[in-house]
């Protein structure tokens, strides 16, 4: 099932499509769940859509924020008002098999900006829920350890 009108986004990793839509100047995106779906699809689909969205010359940038030891209900519960009043940058809990991923993701002139907009964010998330974060971006430890 899609909703009707919107722009769907092929899934050549699952059968379930993604979707974006406009409702009143807001747009929504929809992705499947699994990580091995959702990443792909958001990469090849969903950031080209949100580019055509910006004015000219502006960047979306994004940090993955990895933590272990705490699951993703509790995660978001200790960051629901972070969640809830999101604007730029935006928060994208995501859980994966061991751990549970924040992507912060900002939208600047330029990397430099997009990075200073996502500081304080980052900092507020470092500040209640730091125990739990080992690694950013691509570290390929598992929960703190060195991958084999």
């Amino acid at each position: 099932m899609v909703i009707e009108g919107c722009i769907l986004f092929p899934n050549y990793h699952g059968l379930a499509p993604g979707m974006a839509v406009e409702v009143n100047t807001k747009h929504y995106l929809l992705f499947p769940g699994p990580p091995k779906e959702l990443q792909p699809m958001f990469t090849q689909y969903a950031v080209p859509y949100l580019m055509q969205l910006l004015p000219e010359n502006k960047v979306v940038h994004s940090r993955v924020l990895r933590f272990c030891g705490i699951g993703e209900s509790t995660l978001e519960t200790q960051l629901q008002d972070l969640i809830d009043q999101q604007t730029n940058p935006t928060i994208a809990p995501l859980a994966k098999e061991g751990e549970v991923t924040l992507r912060v993701t900002s939208f600047a002139d330029d990397v430099t900006q997009a990075e200073l907009i996502m500081e304080p964010v980052i900092q507020q998330i470092r500040n209640r829920v730091g125990e739990y974060l080992y690694g950013y971006d691509q570290d390929t430890s598992v929960c703190g350890r060195p991958s084999p």
